[in-house]
């Protein structure tokens, strides 16, 4: 456990921008997500940053983050290493062309291609039509 993971009732005052009063009614409401360590309350700084997130109001729900989802081709090793990491990541193989449909629409935060360039190559031409997703990483995998 690192400090920074965990906030104590000043700092979650703090990063909310918000006065003791009003986070200890929280508490008291079971409002917001907490702990208690020997009379101490003790704030799960990625829970709270979940809780902000989830009270979100919003009409245009293209800037929300995708779900932990992998998206795309299917491919055992792939699968394998999903699993073993750790990482949550649900998988949805459904080939390439469906897996980039639905990172470009925002179901999926990850997705596995093959797809064959006009000019050859793999992957980098689909990519490059995407023009309204940014921010791509594009990893070689086995």
């Amino acid at each position: 456990m690192q400090d920074r993971d965990y906030l104590v009732t000043a700092e979650v005052c703090d990063y909310l921008r918000l006065k003791e009063r009003t986070v200890h009614d929280l508490v008291a409401r079971r409002a917001i997500p907490c702990s208690r360590v020997s009379g101490k309350l003790l704030f799960p700084r990625r829970l709270i940053d979940r809780w902000v997130e989830s009270g979100i109001e919003i009409a245009d729900r293209t800037i929300v983050a995708p779900p932990p989802i992998f998206a795309g081709s299917s491919d055992p090793l792939l699968e394998w290493a999903l699993r073993e990491s750790g990482s949550g990541f649900a998988s949805l193989f459904e080939g390439s062309g469906e897996g980039l449909k639905r990172f470009a629409a925002g179901e999926a935060l990850a997705v596995g291609l093959h797809l064959r360039g006009a000019e050859g190559g793999y992957n980098v031409h689909a990519l490059r039509l995407l023009g309204a997703v940014s921010d791509i990483v594009l990893v070689q995998w086995a």
